[in-house]
Parts: C-alpha cells; structure tokens; sequence
C-alpha cells in the first residue's frame, strides 16, 4: 500500500512539482491568462479553467471524506461553473489549486492508520466513487489528477496552436475560418472568374464532400469580416499524407494577392499538424497562374499524375521558404 508520506508526495509533485508523467498542473495553467483558460478549443468540450475547477472540487470532497463527512458528489458541484472570466478571478482558481493541495495533504497525514481499509460509503457506486476503501480513493485522486492534467495539456496544446495560426493568418493580412451553417451559403456563393473555373470545382461540391469525407477540412478566407476565397486541406486517408485540396478565390477579389497569402497562411497552419513533414497538392495542366504561384512558394513537381491528369507537386516543410508575407506579388 501507499503510505501517508508517498500520497503527500505525489500529490505535491502532481500540482507543482515533477511528477514521473510529465508537467504538472500548476506549470500547465500558471502562465494562461484568464481569456485562455476559458476557452474551449473543442465546442462541446470543457475549458481549461473548468478543468481546474473540477479537480478541485474533487479534491475538497476527498478531503472532507478523510475528515469523516459521509460521502456525497462535491459541494461546489462536479463541474462548477467558472463566473466571469477576470484575470483576478483566474487568479483565485489557481491559487485555490494550491489550497486544496494544503488541504488533501493535511487531511492524508491526520487519517487514522488503521482506517485505510476501512470501505467509503455503504455500496459501490462509480460516480460517486464509493464503495472503496479510504487507501484506494485516496490513491484514486492522485490517478484522477493525472488524468484531466492530460486532458488540460491537450487543451492547452490546442489552443496555442490555434492562436499562432491566426497570428500568422493576421501577418498575412487574411484569417481562415471553419465553414459552419452561418457562412456556408455566402461560401457557396462565392465563383470564381472564367479563366479559373475550368481548373476547381464549385465550393458547394467542395463543402459536400467535406461533409462525407470528415478527414477534410474546409475553410473560408476572409479579409476582415468578408469571405474572400475558399480553401480546403486534409490528410490521406490511404498514405497519411497531407494535401492542399483546393484554393479559389472570388472573382472579384483575384489580383490582390489572396491566393499567395492564402496559401502561406495554409502552409502556417498545416505545419503544426502531427507529422506533417511534407504537403502536397495537384493543379490541371495548362492552369499557368496555379503553377506558377505554387512554384513560388516552394514547391516542386514530384513526377506522379493522378487518376483525373492532374499534376502532382510537394512541399517539404523543413527550411521551406515561402518567400515574404503579406498580399504582395
């Protein structure tokens, strides 16, 4: 069994300190501001701060439990709900984390000896998490706390992620946002000009075929609040590699430089992807403009034609140049 002293130790090496998996909580959320740790990177998923607020309501219940309340789902809520979202209320969030550690700690080392065995509550019951014995609760915590500290490292992962690509997105003077039921009408009402739309298919196909194939991503390009553009990437499911899968540009809006700081912004954005050491695209022959700007930005034809003709080229994303930012040239 795991005595007092080791449970004190993990969980201070949990919240601060080194634990053997990784980071610990405290170094996760410590450098978030208060808008950060609100945000949920997953629409109906949780925030970070949530997260936090969740562990400590837990943790406040274990502790009354050591203490000899009778076990009940915790005070504050099993999900207690964040309040505004103030950098001073941020604050009180994180350094309550390092209370309930105080608390637990201090609750671990008084416990009775010879009552680690003895069962919590009268019956097993999962969500309640009783019907245990007081060792393997407290134990529990611990595995608990690991547990949503990964769930809180994703998070985190994914919204730092999120933010450098719409810094870079912002560098270029564009933004790329997912296509949802608000914009995708204005998105399917986008043509481009006749020269173009002999080479990519309408939006409307392009945002069906996102819908049955959920490996690819669609986006709008906007400048501003105004959708300029569409373009779409995603990764393979038959080789894992990553493509461009199509660019078009409104009519009205060709000239200005949107495709070229469309396609670094993508090219910004697909680097972050996991494994994405390479990304590819394919253009009809005889699309001259298409060639030329995909050759500018570094890429090189690979020699492979697809089933439909269309020429296959690559960008290898290490010491890759995209060659200036912005919507010039």
């Amino acid at each position: 069994m795991i005595t007092p002293e080791q449970l004190v130790a993990m969980l201070d090496k949990a919240t601060g300190g080194d634990p053997w998996y990784g980071s610990s909580t405290m170094s996760l959320v410590s450098s978030l501001t208060a808008a950060q740790a609100a945000t949920r990177p997953v629409d109906d998923g949780h925030s970070i701060w949530e997260t936090v607020l969740h562990l400590i309501s837990w943790r406040n219940e274990v502790a009354r439990r050591l203490g000899g309340v009778e076990p009940s789902p915790p005070l504050e809520g099993d999900w207690p709900e964040p309040g505004d979202a103030t950098d001073a209320a941020w604050d009180l969030v994180k350094a309550e984390l390092a209370d309930s550690t105080r608390r637990l700690a201090e609750r671990v080392a008084a416990f009775d000896p010879e009552a680690w065995s003895r069962a919590v509550g009268a019956e097993r019951a999962p969500a309640l998490g009783t019907g245990v014995s007081f060792a393997e609760m407290s134990a529990g915590i611990l595995q608990h706390d690991a547990y949503h500290t990964g769930q809180i490292a994703l998070l985190r992962k994914m919204l730092l992620a999120h933010e450098a690509a719409n810094a870079s997105e912002d560098a270029y003077g564009i933004s790329l946002r997912p296509i949802t039921r608000e914009n995708v009408r204005a998105c399917a009402l986008l043509e481009t000009n006749e020269d173009h739309a002999r080479f990519v298919a309408p939006n409307a196909v392009s945002v069906a075929e996102a819908k049955v194939m959920p490996y690819l991503v669609p986006l709008g390009v906007y400048d501003g609040e105004t959708m300029v553009g569409f373009a779409m990437y995603g990764r393979s499911p038959k080789d894992g590699r990553y493509f461009v899968v199509r660019l078009m540009i409104d009519a009205r809006y060709i000239g200005k430089g949107y495709g070229k700081a469309t396609m670094r912004a993508l090219v910004d954005r697909m680097r972050r992807l996991p494994d994405c050491d390479e990304i590819y695209l394919s253009y009809v022959p005889g699309n001259v403009a298409a060639e030329t700007l995909y050759l500018n930005l570094g890429f090189e034809k690979t020699g492979e034609i697809d089933e439909d003709g269309e020429i296959y080229m690559r960008l290898r994303l290490d010491g890759d140049s995209q060659g200036g930012t912005g919507r010039t040239g």
